[in-house]
């Protein structure tokens, strides 16, 4: 009956005697020491996968500014998220990334509406990436 190491649930019959067992199972853990390592381990992760991505489109700005060519997504305006500043949710699926976007246009941008972006400035690792709207 413990083929994965640990007791099965108990039966009525049984719930009397091993009860005091299944509570002392709860002691030892300490939820809130798990709980803040998970928050920190997905800080890391996120902050790992943003380094990632600006490395990438660092290095494809590389390549194709040696032939004079800017690197240029199309993004699709996912809603507003300040407009007081203008700033935009987009997502870019070329590359699977969701950016907020401080929009230059004079008008407010449409859900679901397309934006040709060239990233004019990414450094990977002070985190910054500036995306320009491309005409």
């Amino acid at each position: 009956s413990s083929d994965l190491g640990c007791p099965l649930p108990i039966t009525d019959n049984e719930s009397d005697e091993n009860s005091e067992d299944w509570n002392k199972l709860d002691q030892d853990l300490q939820y809130t020491k798990g709980t803040a390592m998970v928050r920190i381990s997905r800080q890391v992760q996120r902050e790992t996968q943003q380094y990632w991505m600006y490395e990438y489109l660092y290095r494809e700005k590389k390549k194709l500014n040696e032939n004079q060519q800017p690197l240029v997504f199309t993004a699709i305006v996912l809603g507003c998220i300040d407009t007081v500043k203008d700033r935009y949710a987009i997502y870019i699926q070329e590359i699977g990334y969701e950016y907020r976007y401080t929009s230059q246009l004079s008008r407010n941008l449409l859900e679901g509406e397309e934006l040709q972006l060239q990233v004019i400035d990414v450094q990977p690792i002070q985190g910054i990436l500036t995306l320009s709207l491309f005409r």
